[in-house]
């Protein structure tokens, strides 16, 4: 059994209205996912809404970072996922440029 923590994922999100994949949890039977945090900033210079999916699901509801709030840490997810799950997500401005770093542990058995 393996118990890693790790980055899931890090990069800028595409523009787009459906979801860009950032992370699967690994497939084997009993495999599961602890997300334990998130960062996401905005470097652009108009505002940006953004939305994260776990498993195709909006989580939380689509935010909008101002030009002013640069960026929001969730420290504290806790969220689990099970094996073959999803992390995802996407955001929506014209003049943004949207990252996210995205970290949690593997349980993979």
């Amino acid at each position: 059994m393996s118990d890693i923590n790790k980055k899931l994922a890090a990069g800028a999100f595409d523009v787009s209205t459906g979801s860009t994949t950032f992370y699967t949890v690994n497939t084997a039977a009993g495999s599961y996912l602890f997300l334990k945090s998130m960062l996401i900033s905005n470097i652009g210079t108009s505002d940006a809404t953004y939305t994260i999916l776990l498993n195709g699901d909006a989580f939380p509801l689509s935010a909008t970072l101002t030009t002013t709030d640069k960026m929001i840490a969730v420290p504290f997810l806790d969220a689990v996922i099970s094996a073959g799950g999803t992390i995802g997500g996407y955001y929506n401005s014209a003049n943004a440029t949207c990252k996210y770093y995205i970290s949690g542990r593997e349980i993979v058995p």
